[in-house]
């Protein structure tokens, strides 16, 4: 891609009118209540594990970050002022991700951006996007750790599709994901199957992180598993406890952040 194509997407991205964009429904993956919300916030401002501060033309931007890992709250302040709040995951799995397009929210410090891990497209919300949106080149290819938490999680009930040779095959091993149609960009439908599971928690709330492949790369009769760390809450998962081996399905928002070396 040579500079007149970056300048070309850099004008139509300001075209286009900037989202609101807001976490409501991303903080119920992990909590029950505004008063849960409320008080994760104000925590990562009063008793920050880290600090990051950036200067965005005239404004100050500070990332009050909260000390859990991997489970984070990020607090964001933009000259004095509380502008934002999002569970931050630390903890993620690292992929070469091909940038196609990067969406700016109308507060200028959040975006989410769109790309390709081989021939896969997906789109993901930057929990660092205040930090980094500069160093992005449309065409580009970046490495970003990523993983999702879970709005509902189940064990699934695969069942079969006919093959091509009209023979039954079982759906227990798939690994794929589409685009939620009632949710944004980087919500997503998924079914997987879990190689890994731990008990996390965040807050007061237990939380499994689940290891598991998002797709899977084919290359003639092999393929390749394209892992994520996928969060659920215990409320969201009805009472169903992962396991490993399970095959599993539900509802994801994706989010990643760049690596520090890329």
């Amino acid at each position: 891609m040579g500079i007149s194509d970056a300048l070309k997407n850099k004008s139509e991205e300001k075209k286009k009118p900037k989202k609101i964009g807001c976490h409501g429904s991303h903080w119920d993956t992990l909590v029950t209540s505004e008063s849960e919300i409320q008080a994760s916030i104000i925590d990562a401002l009063e008793h920050p594990g880290d600090l990051k501060m950036v200067e965005k033309g005239r404004r100050t931007v500070l990332a009050a970050q909260s000390g859990g890992d991997p489970l984070k709250t990020c607090s964001v302040v933009v000259d004095q002022e509380l502008c934002t709040g999002y569970p931050y995951i630390t903890e993620g799995i690292v992929h070469d991700v091909e940038v196609e397009g990067v969406e700016e929210w109308m507060n200028e410090v959040e975006g989410q951006v769109r790309g390709h891990i081989g021939e896969a497209w997906l789109a993901f919300f930057d929990t660092r996007y205040f930090m980094n949106r500069e160093k992005y080149l449309n065409g580009g290819r970046y490495r970003f750790s990523l993983s999702a938490l879970a709005y509902q999680l189940r064990r699934a009930n695969p069942g079969t599709v006919a093959g091509p040779d009209g023979r039954a095959l079982s759906l227990e091993h798939m690994a794929a994901y589409l685009p939620f149609q009632n949710g944004d960009v980087d919500d997503f439908v998924f079914q997987t199957v879990v190689r890994q599971v731990k008990e996390l928690t965040f807050g007061t709330r237990t939380v499994y992180q689940i290891t598991a492949p998002l797709f899977r790369q084919m290359h003639g009769e092999g393929h390749d598993d394209v892992e994520i760390m996928l969060y659920a809450a215990e409320h969201v998962t009805d009472g169903y406890v992962p396991a490993v081996g399970d095959p599993i399905s539900g509802v994801m928002w994706l989010q990643g952040h760049l690596v520090e070396e890329s």
